[in-house]
């Protein structure tokens, strides 16, 4: 059962990068005391078809992807119930996710698959921490961990080796959040370890429409005005108080330091 779904599951992550149909946007909203609400929005859509038909060729008894395929599915999840009973996280990592929830909706009628990962903190600084849990695979990875929801069970992710996350510059870069100052730096070995793996090799193969189809965005609500920014990509609301960025994989494997800014308020 377990071959029978990873198999499935490949055939689903793969279709990421064969059709190019991946829109991630992280939504940062900070209070003028420091908390606020970190957002994952995962719109995978265009993905629909490719989903069922990964759902068909897993033959395993009991197919998770299957129960996925086969309903609607609109629905939120409390993490606390898993940060509760983890014996991977520590104390500090399971306050950092206990009030989390996930938020999935499927609709097989208009080909809707979206899910949104949402993270309250208390400071500035857990919001770097709570980034790092995510690709550490200690966060929640939406296909690959169990959400004790009947129609998500089985299809837990391997702690140990990251779980399998979804694309997200996150990956290859660090984003650092201090009082005042935000700032996104590039791993450039990331990058190169990147182009030099058999799975970059296969999405060449697609072509630019590929890389530019998988899209991020970035957007930040801050209590105050920016005082300055740097960054080829950042844009300002007109009141200086709403940060967004726009950028597609190809920016981030043909000019990755475009995805670099800084911005001080």
């Amino acid at each position: 059962m377990k071959k029978s779904l990873l198999f499935a599951s490949f055939i689903l992550i793969t279709s990421f990068f064969l059709t190019g149909c991946l829109d991630t946007e992280e939504d940062v909203t900070i209070a003028a005391n420091g908390s606020g609400t970190y957002k994952t929005a995962i719109d995978m859509s265009g993905l629909f078809d490719m989903m069922q038909m990964a759902a068909m060729m897993d033959t395993s008894a009991n197919s998770q992807l299957k129960q996925l395929g086969d309903k609607n599915i609109d629905s939120t999840i409390a993490f606390g119930a898993f940060t509760d009973t983890s014996s991977t996280l520590t104390a500090e990592e399971k306050a950092l996710l206990h009030d989390g929830t996930m938020h999935m909706t499927i609709n097989q009628q208009d080909k809707i698959f979206k899910i949104i990962l949402s993270y309250p903190f208390k400071k500035t600084e857990d919001i770097q921490k709570i980034m790092e849990l995510q690709q550490s695979g200690k966060g929640f990875n939406p296909l690959g961990k169990a959400m004790n929801n009947p129609a998500l069970q089985g299809m837990e992710g391997d702690e140990e080796k990251g779980g399998g996350g979804l694309p997200s510059v996150d990956q290859y870069a660090k984003t650092t959040f201090k009082n005042g100052v935000i700032e996104r730096k590039i791993d450039q070995s990331k990058i190169d370890s990147l182009k030099n793996s058999d799975q970059f090799t296969q999405m060449q193969g697609a072509g630019d429409m590929l890389f530019s189809g998988i899209t991020f965005s970035t957007i930040i609500h801050l209590p105050k005005a920016v005082k300055s920014s740097s960054g080829s990509k950042v844009t300002l609301s007109d009141d200086k108080k709403t940060v967004r960025m726009k950028y597609t994989f190809s920016d981030l494997i043909k000019t990755p330091q475009s995805l670099e800014f800084k911005v001080e308020y």
